[in-house]
């Protein structure tokens, strides 16, 4: 690789680490959930029916620890926090000190499929003693660092991969540092971090099917990487979808019936090691993945309901999660609506000038456009 992509990771690694420090605790989107979520496996090894995971006490107590509680919006910041009136980081409590049981209210990540939880828990459980709830929660932030530092290198090979010389295999390496969320998310404690990572070994993966890679281990690896993401989040079942799309794109190009048949066997029997979780969903609950802590819109919608709600959503959630979430409260925008809507627009420029100009570097436009399918 080029030293530059190498350039590329240090420098998103660093800047992951930065947010880990520079975003105080529990201002990040859901982070205090999540935490609670990772506490919870820990104490108990158990993942509660949907709606079931309350907040632990622990979590609650710390919240108000560091000037936020919980409310509706979730989260409502106290301005009087501040340094001249912060505990001594020798004084401060560990989790147990605050706390045990827990409180009424929801934790929002029980909707969520229990992996990520499971990880962090074990990490938990095998930490000192002493350690204060915020340095505990700093060591969960520094876990999802290492799990998306790879993702320039992975941008690097996927690239070279399908033909990139070395400045556009470097351009993908710094491409990852392009949206700043997506390195305020890794420093943050959130299950996205590991469908991130997981979903950028799938794209790499993509990329070698589609040049032809029908091999078995190719298959099973794949496989592996997409259980870890079906256990993770609901966004993983497009993934899965597109994966499967792209065996059948490669198997018809090659016209290797039986290789591309096998392989999507064992990429589909490798899947179902995370799979199950949704079809538990369905039996149980009747929906693959149900309505989550909202109220259950009333159905069916008429068209311009429809319409109107995707519209409302559209304009006051991607703006802040996909661009500009970093410290600020829920349906607060950090900027004009104007500046999300140019980087938007200049994000799906920059997905139509991919696809107009891959032929004059050697890359079939319909590759592109399977590799774009994910973030459509």
């Amino acid at each position: 690789m080029p030293f530059a992509v190498w350039a590329a990771v240090g420098l998103f690694v660093m800047t992951m680490t930065l947010w880990t420090v520079a975003m105080p605790t529990y201002r990040p989107a859901d982070e205090y959930d999540h935490v609670s979520a990772v506490l919870s496996w820990e104490e108990d090894h158990e993942w509660p029916g949907f709606k079931e995971l309350r907040l632990q006490d622990s979590v609650v107590e710390s919240l108000e620890i560091s000037g936020l509680r919980t409310s509706t919006p979730p989260i409502v910041i106290r301005p009087s926090l501040s340094v001249d009136n912060a505990t001594a980081r020798p004084e401060r409590p560990t989790f147990d000190e605050l706390g045990s049981g827990t409180v009424p209210k929801i934790d929002k990540a029980g909707q969520h499929p229990p992996l990520y939880y499971i990880l962090l828990g074990s990490i938990a459980s095998i930490l000192p003693g002493w350690m204060s709830w915020d340095l505990e929660v700093w060591v969960f932030r520094i876990v999802s660092v290492i799990l998306m530092a790879p993702l320039p290198l992975l941008a690097a090979a996927l690239a070279r991969r399908l033909g990139a010389g070395p400045k556009l295999t470097s351009a993908a390496a710094f491409s990852l540092l392009a949206v700043p969320q997506l390195a305020v998310g890794g420093g943050a404690v959130n299950n996205d971090n590991l469908l991130n990572a997981a979903g950028a070994w799938l794209a790499l993966g993509t990329a070698l099917v589609l040049t032809g890679d029908l091999r078995k281990r190719t298959a099973l690896w794949m496989g592996l990487v997409s259980a870890v993401a079906l256990l993770t989040k609901a966004w993983s079942l497009p993934l899965f979808a597109v994966v499967c799309l792209i065996y059948v794109v490669s198997t018809v190009r090659t016209r290797s019936i039986r290789r591309g048949a096998t392989a999507l066997a064992l990429f589909v029997c490798a899947s179902a090691l995370g799979g199950w979780w949704w079809v538990r969903n369905y039996l149980i609950y009747g929906a693959v993945q149900p309505a989550g802590h909202h109220s259950s819109l009333d159905t069916p919608l008429s068209s311009n309901a429809t319409v109107a709600l995707v519209k409302e959503q559209f304009l006051e959630v991607f703006p802040t999660r996909f661009w500009s979430m970093l410290s600020i409260k829920y349906g607060l925008n950090a900027f004009p609506l104007w500046v999300p809507a140019v980087l938007s627009v200049t994000l799906l420029g920059t997905f139509a000038l991919t696809l107009l100009l891959s032929p004059a570097v050697g890359v079939r436009r319909s590759d592109v456009a399977l590799l774009l399918l994910p973030a459509g």
